[in-house]
């Protein structure tokens, strides 16, 4: 009887990495004597010098980078990044830690907010607004605010639906250090910044109205009424 030692996986959240990235990933691999395997469409790559000459310095997705002893399989795809590393391998605790910790350090910012679950939480909460905002027949102006909050989550929501279903993982083929501007290294998170702060910025004035609401209307109920004539 032979024990077979389980595979070790990890799904990660949408990623965006660099040319200098993907050359720390192969020098893993190969300090440990891998042949590495790299495909992308319907072509296979021996380096990532060759995989770079062919391609040249445009963004790519679905790369799959894997070797066969030690097996590892590192799949950069659309909408489902994830990395596997063979238990059977003496060194599989180690290259699976030094594969992970890049990868999750590559993980857009924030990751917890491009799941589904913040999403949902998050969208719940908004509708509650709605109902306790009518419960206390609140003010047009509040039902505004959270409308406007509502309108701010749902374009969050398409735009977690588009990374998650479209943009995955992101390879820029260039080095960081020589990208060619500030907004090309940042585009992507300056557009999640931006989208979270409108989001922020209309949950926080609705809170705001809501607390100003109920406030005065506990006031309202605890002062005494005058003596009658």
């Amino acid at each position: 009887m032979k024990h077979t030692p389980p595979t070790l996986t990890k799904k990660y959240m949408p990623l965006i990495l660099w040319r200098d990235d993907l050359d720390e990933l192969a020098s893993i691999l190969k300090r440990r004597g891998a042949e590495l395997e790299i495909k992308h469409g319907d072509y296979a790559y021996e380096s990532i010098e060759e995989l770079t000459s062919h391609i040249g310095p445009r963004d790519q997705t679905n790369l799959r980078i894997s070797s066969i002893r030690p097996y590892v399989s590192i799949d950069l795809d659309d909408i489902n990044p994830r990395l596997s590393v063979s238990g059977d391998h003496p060194d599989a605790s180690g290259i699976f830690f030094e594969l992970d910790k890049l990868l999750s350090a590559r993980q857009r910012h924030w990751p917890f907010v491009y799941s589904f679950w913040f999403l949902n939480v998050t969208i719940l909460v908004l509708f509650a607004f709605s109902w306790v905002l009518l419960y206390l027949q609140a003010a047009p102006s509040f039902r505004i605010a959270v409308l406007a909050a509502q309108i701010a989550m749902f374009v969050w929501g398409a735009w977690v639906l588009f990374v998650r279903l479209k943009r995955g993982s992101i390879v820029r083929m260039e080095r960081r250090a020589t990208a060619s501007s500030f907004l090309r290294r940042n585009k992507d998170e300056l557009i999640r910044g931006l989208i979270l702060a409108i989001v922020a910025a209309a949950v926080g004035a609705a809170a705001t109205k809501l607390v100003e609401k109920i406030t005065t209307k506990i006031d309202t109920n605890q002062t005494p009424a005058g003596p009658s004539p």
